[in-house]
């Protein structure tokens, strides 16, 4: 039910506060000046404007003429302002009296600034105007009126001037008609005596052109012959050379090749001695006996055994001849794959030694050239790298095989390049930067320690050991201090009866070497403020009741932080959130204590502050991590060329030699020995099996030698088949012989080896056909040279022929330009005598338009004037004194509005804040006057308030000091109603009395009749009566604006302030008593 009430009282509430703001909205009463002539006109009939008429008038032209007579009735008729030309006294006394609101004053010489247009400088013709007007409305009305005045003044004058400037060209106008005539007659005598003669020389033009032509034509033709005869000669010139170095190569050609012949013949020689010494005589005359032999009968024993006999001959002589023919096989073998390889390879080798001519060197610097390249490369790699040693390594943040990596990386490029040298890290360089940054940066800090009770008698800190104290601010004051290590003692400069303290702290570090692994270390700070309270006033029961107070909250303590303890073991078993309470210290282990002997209560009051040099880490370790990176690229991107080229890991080969590369390496596999081996077994492989073919006695031999042996035991068994055998034996043996001759034959029949060989004339032939291809070329470029010339000297004839007539032409133009002289300096006497007539009328016509823009070139401010030729001023005289011309309306009303708006906030904050120092002094002073603090401290809040904004206003407006003093009285009283008035709303209305105190102020901005301008009606007077801010602005533009007193605002303000002070001291009274 109390919750229904509520909620329709502040219902009720909000929709009298909504009618109200909508009560004191204004409809426009005209925003187009367009759309209602006669609502305008009936706003500016408020205005009466005075003209004091001075103008003395002026002579133009010979004529008596007053500007200010004109301007002013030609405004009068035309204005909606009324208009009154009165006497200076007059329309002063009226201006002071209120019927007047502008005064407009017309100086003497009005006249004669206004027609000044002629003169060399113009003057601005000025006029002088006082506005004095009560309301708000009337003033903005007052300057629309003197604006208008301008407006109307500069429009008739400059129409004054135009119908001056049109009348003078009409009388120009006038005295044309004899010039038009003159002009007529010059006309005519220019036609003929100049026109028709120059038609007439014009056509002396049209055979001219056609000479010309055909001789740009002509010059073309020879043109693009020339041209012809330049590619004949550029054709010439791309032949311009000799062949001295063509014929020194085929040359150089012919020693290398008549070299090479020489050794291949000297080898050649060598193997033919070899084969030479070689025969297969003395065999087969062994075979062709044995063949030629009968073999005799076997029908007997004897010729048995004689058989028997002559097979164990034969099967020995088979013997000798296979062991003799496998002997001489492996003496050709050995030949071939011992001397002759190593002849070969000797020859090769001194291939690769000997660089005296150009084929010898793509063999033998091929490969050194290669590698050598290969070492420059790496080479001028390293050299952009940065070299560490290895301390600099050590201390990198990477792991230990890292390390070594880096470390084999360096070893190796010494190696490769002894002159390398090591450099500073990107991490040192990175590392050293930030502890300079941690020596000279400086630790500002905080600490505050609020709610103090009693007077402090000692304040201590407690800092990082690493740190020194520069400089110590308490509550914006400087402190004096002195510092043992890490310990740090106020002495002075801070105020023993203090309630809260802020102290600002700066610290920089003492110097030496810092450690790594501090540089996100916290740098603690520690306050200790001990405060000592005198008990002496209270009664031994009192104290009594403290000390049992001070003891059951000590044992309330106790309890709590059993439980607390209890609940951090339950939530670290995984129970629980994990979330830890800290433990609550009892008020007599050092915080508070109640020392009976000296009458005193004791506390001890601390805070702390923790400080980090540098702030965002992840930054850091970015920033290091990058310096980290940038070091060991290079050196991960030098690995890898190492390893594809030398064969070696850099990460696990602590011993990498560059001169030792991996047996499978690309550089491995470019070594002599390996070449050398190669091309020895190629050209030993090609021709020592060819050899073999041809000179061993094949295997198959030997083996049918073999299987002519006989087992003569088997002979003897087989006696019935042996005829047959010694047949096949007769044949085997016919077909030896066979065979071994053709090998003699083949022996015999080998190539013989001369010491000659036709010469390769190959190059030579290319290079005659070369000069000979640069010869016909030659030939017949000039052959095209020759016919060019020709054409040459025909084409020079004809241009000789075309200028010369054209020579003859313009002689003829010669002739006719005379002629024309002749007519020119006739025209030139009739026009200065048909002319010498309109002179004195060219003149006369100069002077009328002088008057004009173009005849006014040399007065450049003409224009300038025109566009704007009367201005207005304030004036200076006696009615400036008696009536200040502008009001300050708006200084009262910012005062005002900062004023409630502030003591507002501060009432908000006072009532919904930690305020308990306004309820612990009642254990210090007697409960009847308990409520006097809060009192206290609102009125001062307040004056301070006052204060503040009027001396500010004071010197922004250079306010007098007596005035400034009235201001601040003023703005204090102001402030304390308002402060009280706010904390009595909010005390007992609470959040209703917010309400009403934002509706006081909104009620007063509808109120301000100066937010509405000239279109607007003024607002309800009753607002003004709603609200106590709209008083207190009275007052306050009373005293700005150097008038009266508003004695009766003052009177209503007190009246407020003491209401609030009443109903706020009554709500502490209850309050306590509660």
């Amino acid at each position: 039910m109390k919750h229904k009430k509520v909620f329709l009282f502040s219902g009720v509430l909000l929709i009298a506060v909504l009618l109200l703001s909508l009560f004191g909205v204004v409809k426009p009463q005209n925003t187009n000046r367009s759309t209602s002539v006669q609502d305008a006109q009936t706003a500016k009939s408020d205005v009466t404007i005075a003209v004091v008429n001075e103008d003395s008038g002026t002579n133009y032209n010979g004529d008596k003429v007053t500007v200010a007579n004109i301007l002013i009735e030609s405004f009068a008729k035309t204005t909606p302002y009324k208009v009154e030309t009165v006497s200076r006294s007059t329309a002063e006394k009226g201006l002071e009296n209120g019927n007047y609101q502008v005064m407009v004053i017309l100086p003497s010489h009005f006249s004669q600034d206004a027609l000044s247009l002629e003169a060399t400088a113009p003057k601005r013709a000025l006029f002088q105007y006082k506005v004095n007007a009560d309301k708000q409305v009337l003033v903005k009305q007052a300057e629309e009126a003197v604006s208008s005045l301008k407006q109307a003044f500069n429009q008739d004058l400059i129409r004054i001037y135009f119908s001056s400037v049109i009348a003078n060209l009409k009388n120009a106008q006038k005295q044309v008609s004899g010039v038009v005539k003159n002009q007529g007659d010059t006309v005519d005598q220019f036609q003929t005596g100049l026109l028709e003669p120059l038609m007439q020389y014009s056509k002396e033009f049209k055979g001219i052109s056609s000479s010309s032509n055909n001789a740009a034509e002509v010059m073309n033709g020879f043109n693009t012959i020339i041209q012809n005869s330049n590619a004949s000669f550029t054709q010439i010139i791309s032949v311009d050379k000799t062949y001295e170095n063509e014929i020194a190569k085929i040359k150089e050609l012919q020693d290398a090749w008549a070299q090479s012949i020489a050794k291949r013949e000297s080898e050649l020689a060598v193997y033919d001695k070899g084969i030479s010494s070689m025969t297969v005589t003395d065999p087969l005359k062994i075979m062709q006996e044995v063949n030629g032999q009968k073999l005799p009968e076997l029908s007997n024993g004897q010729d048995l055994n004689q058989v028997l006999a002559n097979s164990n001959e034969l099967n020995k002589r088979l013997s000798e001849f296979v062991e003799d023919i496998k002997k001489r096989n492996e003496e050709i073998s050995t030949y071939l794959n011992t001397t002759y390889k190593a002849k070969i390879k000797q020859a090769v080798a001194d291939s690769f030694a000997d660089n005296s001519n150009q084929t010898k060197k793509t063999l033998g610097l091929m490969v050194s050239e290669l590698r050598n390249n290969i070492d420059k490369k790496f080479i001028s790699s390293a050299q952009q790298m940065t070299l560490y040693d290895d301390a600099t390594i050590d201390r990198m943040a990477l792991s230990a095989a890292d390390k070594q990596f880096l470390k084999n990386t360096v070893h190796f490029i010494q190696k490769l390049n002894p002159s390398a040298t090591t450099q500073t890290s990107n991490q040192d360089t990175f590392v050293s930067n930030k502890e300079n940054d941690i020596k000279n940066k400086v630790i500002s800090g905080q600490i505050a320690v609020n709610d103090i009770a009693g007077n402090i008698k000692k304040i201590s800190l407690a800092i990082d050991s690493r740190y020194s104290v520069q400089s110590l601010r308490i509550n914006g004051q400087g402190a004096s201090f002195s510092q043992n290590g890490s310990s740090v003692e106020v002495t002075s400069g801070y105020n023993a009866s203090a309630k809260q303290l802020r102290v600002d702290y700066e610290l920089k570090y003492n110097g030496g070497s810092v450690a790594s692994d501090s540089w996100f270390a916290p740098i603690l700070s520690k306050i200790n403020v001990v405060t000592e309270e005198s008990i002496a006033h209270l009664s031994d029961e009192q104290k009594q009741t403290l000390l049992n107070n001070i003891a059951s909250l000590n044992s309330s303590i106790q309890q709590s932080n059993k439980v607390i303890e209890a609940y951090n073991n339950y939530q670290a078993s995984g129970n629980a959130t994990p979330k830890k309470f800290d433990t609550l210290t009892p008020l007599d282990g050092g915080t508070l204590t109640v020392n009976t002997s000296s009458q005193a209560i004791q506390r001890t009051y601390s805070g702390s502050d923790a400080r980090t040099v540098f702030t965002d880490s992840k930054a850091f370790l970015g920033e290091i991590s990058t310096a980290v990176f940038n070091d060991v690229k290079a050196y991960l991107d030098f690995a890898g060329q190492v390893k594809a080229v030398y064969g070696l890991d850099l990460y696990s080969n602590n011993g990498a030699n560059p001169k030792q590369p991996a047996g499978d390496s690309l550089y491995a596999q470019l070594a002599f020995e390996n070449l050398d081996e190669i091309l020895v077994d190629l050209v030993t492989n090609t021709l020592t099996s060819d050899i073999k073919e041809k000179l061993v006695i094949p295997e198959e031999l030997n083996t049918r030698v073999a299987t002519l042996s006989t087992d003569v035991a088997t002979l003897k068994k087989n006696m019935d088949a042996y005829q047959k055998l010694m047949q096949d034996v007769n044949a085997e043996i016919t077909r030896i012989v066979t065979e071994t001759q053709k090998v003699k034959e083949t022996l015999e029949s080998k190539p013989i080896f001369v010491d000659s060989e036709k010469r390769d004339n190959t190059d030579l032939t290319g290079v005659s056909l070369s000069m000979n291809k640069d010869l016909s070329t030659l030939m017949l470029a000039s052959r095209t040279l020759m016919d060019n010339t020709k054409s040459h000297q025909q084409v020079a004839e004809t241009i000789r022929k075309e200028y010369s007539r054209l020579n003859d032409e313009v002689k003829t133009l010669e002739t006719k330009g005379t002629e024309y002289k002749n007519a020119v300096e006739s025209m030139d006497n009739v026009m200065n005598k048909e002319f010498e007539s309109n002179t004195a009328f060219l003149n006369e016509f100069t002077k009328v338009m002088s008057n004009t823009e173009s005849g006014n070139n040399t007065n450049t401010l003409v224009y300038d004037y025109l566009s704007h030729p009367i201005d207005g001023t304030l004036a200076d005289g006696r009615g400036a004194d008696t009536s200040r011309q502008h009001t300050d309306n708006r200084t009262g009303v910012l005062m005002v509005l900062i004023i409630a708006m502030m003591t507002l906030a501060f009432v908000y904050m006072l009532q919904h804040g930690n305020w308990q120092l306004l309820d612990t002094n009642r254990y210090l002073s007697n409960e009847s006057k308990s409520h006097l603090l809060p009192l206290v401290l609102l009125a001062g809040v307040g004056a301070g308030i006052g204060a503040l904004v009027s001396i500010v206003v004071g010197v922004k407006l250079s306010l007098p000091a007596e005035q400034l003093f009235a201001l601040i009285g003023m703005a204090i009283l102001i402030a304390v109603s308002a402060i009280f008035m706010h904390h009595a709303l909010m005390s007992w209305l609470k959040a209703y009395g917010l309400l009403i105190s934002l509706g006081f102020i909104v009620i007063y901005v509808i109120a301000l009749g100066q937010l509405f301008d000239t279109y607007y009606g003024n607002v309800s007077p009753v607002l003004a009566y709603l609200t106590p801010f709209v008083p207190a602005e009275n007052m306050l533009h009373a005293v700005i604006n150097q008038q009266p007193t508003a004695w009766i605002s003052t009177a209503a303000i007190s009246v407020i302030g003491v209401i609030g002070f009443v109903g706020s001291m009554l709500h502490y009274q209850q309050h306590n008593k509660e």
